[in-house]
């Protein structure tokens, strides 16, 4: 929506924003919210992962928070290429993941969120 203002950390909510930003660089990490293959873990708790929320996730981090991944970023992205790939081989398509393998939400309306990696 282009309120710029809005997300600042010198703006309305940016204690808000600063609190996120060091909530994410705290918990992602290998073991609590990053999978061994580079993977995003949505929970440290839970081995459960939907790639609309992980799509939708990154947006927020790159554009919101200001976070950049450097050159990390191209082993996220292979990973979750690979769980569509390969994880997904009988599926054609999931949204929920566990371990990198799809195991329901096939062909779910939302993975449309993907459309997000589009935009960079």
């Amino acid at each position: 929506m282009g309120l710029k203002d809005a997300i600042a950390l010198e703006g309305p909510h940016g204690a808000f924003i600063a609190t996120l930003k060091r909530h994410f660089l705290a918990i992602f990490k290998p073991g609590i919210c990053l999978y061994p293959d580079q993977g995003w873990k949505l929970s440290s708790t839970a081995d459960n992962s939907w790639m609309s929320k992980i799509c939708l996730s990154q947006y927020v981090a790159r554009s919101v928070l200001g976070i950049d991944f450097g050159q990390e970023q191209a082993a996220h992205d292979q990973a979750h290429m690979d769980w569509q790939i390969f994880g997904s081989t009988f599926n054609a398509c999931s949204d929920q993941f566990s371990s990198g393998k799809a195991m329901a939400s096939l062909y779910y309306p939302r993975i449309v969120t993907n459309i997000l990696w589009l935009t960079e």
